[in-house]
């Protein structure tokens, strides 16, 4: 149980549109665990943002003039989700929306990466700043983002950047990380995938770009009260290491930050101290893990309060977009106008079908029992009859749809 103490239960209203929830393809074991953790770290994140509405909406409040809930299935791939419910499309503190985000925003970094590779080139740029424990996280972006944008405006990198075409033949995306350890505080960095579109432009070779990328960003963050080390910057030239980083983009660790022999510590503890006991006080954690330690009933590591670090997370980084395309990018890869968070979040999987429907005033009875994600496990299996069966033990009505356009809803 998470201690009440530190997280407060927040009040649900029906908010946005008619959207879906396609879970992913696998419906073993794994996935069914992995889909219930999802619903319980939804659940931890708004008892944490009890003033985030859309958040405490998020599959749970059948969307404004829906009178029926549909569950929603994939033949071919097996896949189970829910139309009918209110999304926050906030993949920062939601995982329900983290997991449908990541996953379509990479398939498009990895479509422009393949494309690009036909005539021109592609580069991983990290960049970092030293950091210590009591770092406000909020002023740290700022002070980082400022640095950003001197760094592009310096003059060494505008030289380096108009010998390989200028701005119309260098173009990038931009995606932040987070972290936080007890030892040294809040890690922010971005990643910048540096696209070339037409490689005979490049007058200058790669190492030499990096160098002066470098030497401006360490000039820029310096300005800005910003340190950096030699990980401050990282340029990588090899298609390896962008193909490994765009395949995890999105995806939050699964591994829990302790090993077996600390579960035995947790079998028997009364809260959760032992177990965050321990942690190396290096160890980084991410927003989604502060959610699952609280999940398993720990409130605070070292010391710190983890519900209170994820609190000032969300704050700080409201409204940031995690991925950012530069003007014109997608354009030249072909991969048409960027849709919204929102749009990505409300998209049919194409081939899903409308199994069933649910009243909209029984679905509070699929949430009074927490029976979401089982639910979805029954939904995938495809047998309307089973499912029937199954919520008509709960006491939930559930019918056919009404109509043939509601099995392509």
């Amino acid at each position: 149980m998470v201690n009440s103490k530190s997280i407060q239960a927040g009040a649900a209203k029906p908010l946005g549109k008619v959207t879906e929830f396609v879970d992913s393809r696998s419906t073993g074991g794994a996935e069914t665990e992995a889909r219930a953790r999802r619903f319980r770290l939804m659940d931890v994140a708004r008892r944490c943002l009890p003033a985030n509405k859309r958040l405490a909406a998020c599959m749970r409040v059948p969307a404004k003039g829906a009178l029926v809930v549909k569950t929603m299935y994939h033949p071919e791939t097996g896949g189970a989700g829910f139309r009918g419910l209110c999304r926050c499309a906030d993949g920062k503190v939601c995982a329900g929306c983290a997991v449908q985000l990541g996953e379509k925003k990479r398939e498009e970094l990895a479509s422009g990466v393949v494309v690009v590779n036909v005539t021109g080139a592609c580069y991983l740029m990290t960049l970092t700043t030293s950091h210590k424990i009591g770092d406000g996280l909020a002023d740290l972006i700022s002070r980082f983002d400022q640095a950003k944008r001197e760094m592009r405006q310096a003059r060494g990198y505008r030289a380096a950047l108009d010998s390989w075409g200028g701005s119309k033949n260098v173009k990038t995306v931009t995606a932040w990380e987070l972290t936080w350890s007890a030892l040294n505080g809040w890690h922010y960095h971005q990643h910048v995938l540096v696209f070339v579109l037409d490689a005979t432009k490049q007058q200058l070779p790669a190492d030499q770009f990096a160098a002066a990328a470098r030497s401006a960003w360490e000039h820029a963050a310096a300005k800005n009260g910003l340190t950096m080390n030699s990980h401050g910057f990282d340029w990588q030239a090899t298609r390896g290491a962008i193909a490994d980083y765009v395949a995890k983009f999105g995806h939050e660790p699964a591994r829990r930050p302790w090993g077996p022999e600390d579960e035995a510590c947790k079998a028997h503890a009364k809260s959760g101290h032992v177990v965050a006991a321990a942690l190396p006080k290096s160890t980084h954690l991410t927003p989604f893990q502060f959610l699952g330690l609280l999940d398993e009933g720990v409130t605070q590591v070292f010391g710190y309060d983890l519900a209170a670090l994820f609190a000032e997370y969300a704050a700080a980084t409201k409204g940031k977009a995690q991925l950012k395309w530069s003007p014109g990018l997608r354009k030249a890869l072909a991969l048409g106008a960027e849709k919204t968070d929102a749009e990505l979040v409300e998209e049919t999987e194409e081939g899903a079908v409308c199994l069933g429907v649910i009243p909209a005033q029984d679905w509070r009875i699929v949430l009074a029992n927490d029976a979401r994600a089982d639910l979805l496990e029954q939904v995938s299996s495809g047998d309307f009859e089973q499912e029937r069966a199954w919520l008509s033990a709960l006491g939930v009505r559930y019918a056919r749809p009404l109509k043939k356009r509601d099995e392509a809803a």
